[in-house]
């Protein structure tokens, strides 16, 4: 048994209203209209995921199918998120998605007015469309965070792109470097060294002036920084890194299982495979043969396992060769950040819908958000779930009369943020 993807995207359908030409999929959107089927939905929703992304293409061309995979998806008590550029989006339809608890929307914005942004979407329009559906979904208090892919023609504009965001009531807002894909010469686009970390200064500058929560969607490289600013930029790397075909997965609308959204490679359909079959499939994304040789040397080979594999593939023709922005393998980590101090006696279970899956030997699967969750052991579990049901630690310490290993436990637990 083989540990499954803790969240997922599904893409509804391939069809886009936009023409943008960095788009990382490998098939022509507007010259297909392929859809997905409820039956597909109904797959995906019983393999016990606890968080989807439903994506495309352009999610909202197809509405009803949208709009079934919202409702299905809640009914399995799942977080369920839209990646969207907003341009179908009507006052209508943000009732309907916070009726139906839609959790939150990433929305697409390429600049900071419509001569930009429309120039980059190839519709006219599509800018004070994007606008007026933010207001619609922040009406209905739906989370709305905006995420700029930046390439050489919009790098120029990011500064102003994050205050528009922070000036339309939001607080979040990712810069996301444009991925070059197989297929797909973008060579003209593409950030050079110094314009990839200029884009991560710019989201700290925008942090520091107007208090916006920032992220880059595609975590860089540890290397691509001098050690003298490893430490200003760790934010960017240190928490996030390149889980495909290990934290997650992507259904295509037709169910071909795919190790992330960038990819094209295809390990089995969800409708004619199980997906115990296909994680079998995708076993060199979670062994090491994908890591290049240059990146084993390494301090931080096992979370960064040498960056993106789809960029590394249309980099240098090989799935386990060098992504673009490799520098060298670094011989030392900076130093980790001070853990915080915890007063044993006031822990509390995390806010939040905790949710639980078992997993292989004998492990189970906690889940919170797409930031707090962990594998548990059995152990640590039943301690959880004594927190979980209201009880103190001293309490706990009482009933389960170990008081050290509860309290190495509870530690543990709140290293993971399951207890705070």
């Amino acid at each position: 048994m083989i540990n499954k993807p803790l969240s997922v995207q599904f893409e509804i359908t391939e069809a886009c209203t936009h023409k943008c030409r960095h788009c990382y999929n490998y098939f022509n959107h507007n010259s297909r209209t392929e859809k997905t089927k409820k039956g597909i939905i109904d797959f995906i929703a019983e393999q016990e995921f606890f968080d989807i992304t439903l994506t495309g293409g352009e999610p909202l061309v197809y509405k009803d199918l949208l709009n079934y995979s919202l409702a299905k998806f809640k009914e399995k008590n799942m977080d369920v998120k839209l990646n969207s550029n907003l341009y179908l989006l009507d006052k209508e339809d943000a009732i309907i998605f916070k009726e139906n608890g839609l959790d939150s929307v990433l929305g697409s914005i390429l600049g900071s007015d419509s001569k930009k942004h429309d120039s980059l979407t190839g519709v006219s329009g599509s800018f004070s469309k994007l606008i007026d559906s933010v207001k619609y979904l922040l009406n209905q208090k739906i989370p709305v965070a905006l995420n700029m892919v930046v390439n050489k023609n919009n790098l120029s504009d990011l500064y102003d792109v994050g205050k528009l965001t922070q000036n339309l009531g939001i607080n979040s807002f990712c810069a996301t470097p444009m991925v070059i894909s197989p297929n797909k010469d973008l060579s003209d686009l593409e950030l050079s060294d110094r314009e990839y970390i200029r884009t991560l200064s710019t989201l700290l500058e925008l942090k520091s002036d107007f208090g916006l929560k920032i992220d880059s969607l595609h975590p860089p490289l540890p290397c691509m920084f001098e050690e003298s600013e490893r430490e200003k930029y760790r934010m960017f790397f240190d928490k996030r890194s390149c889980v495909a075909g290990t934290g997650t997965l992507t259904f295509s609308p037709n169910g071909d299982v795919r190790p992330c959204s960038h990819s094209n490679l295809i390990y089995g359909n969800i409708v004619e495979n199980s997906l115990e079959d296909i994680l079998k499939e995708m076993e060199i994304w979670r062994n090491t043969d994908l890591i290049p040789e240059d990146c084993n040397p390494c301090a931080y080979v096992e979370k960064c396992r040498g960056g993106c594999r789809v960029s590394a593939e249309a980099f240098t023709g090989k799935l386990n060769g060098v992504e673009p922005y490799f520098k060298h393998p670094l011989k030392t980590k900076i130093p980790e950040l001070p853990k915080r101090r915890i007063k044993l006696e006031n822990l509390k279970p995390v806010k939040g819908n905790i949710r639980y899956r078992d997993e292989p030997n004998g492990l189970k699967a906690v889940y919170v958000s797409s930031r707090i969750n962990s594998r548990v052991t059995e152990d640590e579990f039943n301690v959880l779930r004594r927190f979980v049901a209201g009880k103190t630690y001293n309490e706990i310490i009482n009933e389960v009369k170990n008081p050290k290993v509860i309290e190495e436990i509870s530690k543990t637990l709140a290293s993971k943020q399951l207890l705070v």
